[in-house]
């Protein structure tokens, strides 16, 4: 038997913008903290430095918005197995004389130190 969730609750990816943004803005919070500490304690070769590790935050902020949220309004998971599903029906023949990585071609790949052992397990 296999247990699959069950699909009724999945909401297309829309959860994973809102997550991100919050853990970006606590990690604002969080720089914040440190070049308030850093300030008080007179840091003042530590404080200053804080500025630009904040303003490339914000630049990371602003480049997600760009693309990386718009991927889960242009297809949502239900659409993409559904997707799936309607081309279920596909057939790999072509695949079967294709090239195949030199690294995929060796079945089982040991160290020499292995090989070396295992000969003298065979004495």
């Amino acid at each position: 038997m296999i247990y699959v969730y069950s699909p009724d609750r999945d909401y297309g990816g829309h959860l994973w913008p809102h997550a991100v943004k919050i853990l970006i803005v606590c990690i604002i919070i969080a720089e914040l903290s440190v070049f308030g500490v850093l300030g008080y304690q007179k840091g003042i070769i530590a404080a200053p430095l804080c500025i630009p590790l904040l303003i490339f935050t914000y630049l990371f902020m602003e480049f997600l918005k760009q693309q990386h949220y718009l991927v889960p309004y242009r297809l949502p998971s239900i659409n993409c197995s559904l997707e799936d599903k309607t081309n279920s029906d596909m057939s790999y023949d072509f695949l079967v004389n294709m090239y195949v990585q030199p690294a995929l071609k060796v079945k089982r790949l040991e160290p020499e130190i292995l090989k070396e052992l295992n000969s003298d397990r065979d004495l």
